[in-house]
């Protein structure tokens, strides 16, 4: 009888420290994985270097004296990078010299719905702005325009590209433009 009781306790125990074994290890894989989730979601790619991106304008837009066009950039590099935030603009004239530019952050007339977020690009992946202006202001009251200068969020080099079908007759100096946000091809 004492036998019985003896193995029957020892059995027992060995269930308890079986049972206590899988909990902890349970738990701890738990934390494990929590911690290898935060540790994901808190990584940021590098912030984009002119050198690993390539520009270019894709599109055009024109619709009750407003024109427009996207302004797309690349990854052209071999790692990830992230854009944060609205390119800056600068119309220059036909000698690329800086024409006076009020640059309008949020809506523009062709998107009136992006919001700014993090976008993280891959190798050959592609982010776009929308990019619109007036153009029915007289050459006293607007400059003409041959080229833009496109500085990408939180670069300090810029790209230089021709406007599509200009030279425009940008009205109030003024170019609005959305948010880098993940490029959707326009398919017709």
């Amino acid at each position: 009888m004492k036998l019985r009781i003896a193995v029957a306790a020892f059995a027992s125990m060995a269930t308890l420290a079986a049972v206590g074994a899988v909990a902890a290890s349970a738990a701890s894989g738990a934390t494990a994985t929590t911690t290898r989730t935060a540790a994901q979601t808190t990584y940021t790619p590098p912030r984009a270097h002119i050198w690993d991106l390539s520009a270019g304008f894709h599109g055009y837009q024109m619709e009750m004296g407003t024109r427009g066009f996207i302004v797309t950039l690349t990854n052209v590099s071999n790692h990830s990078v992230s854009l944060y935030g609205y390119p800056g603009l600068q119309l220059l004239n036909a000698q690329k010299q800086p024409l006076p530019t009020k640059t309008l952050w949020g809506m523009s007339y062709f998107d009136r719905h992006q919001v700014k977020s993090l976008i993280v690009l891959s190798p050959g992946e592609t982010a776009s702005a929308d990019i619109s202006f007036s153009v029915y202001g007289t050459p006293s009251n607007s400059v003409l325009a041959y080229y833009l200068e496109v500085t990408p969020p939180n670069c300090y080099s810029h790209f230089t590209l021709k406007i599509p079908n200009g030279p425009a007759l940008v009205y109030l100096h003024q170019v609005s433009v959305t948010p880098m946000a993940y490029h959707t091809p326009y398919i017709p």
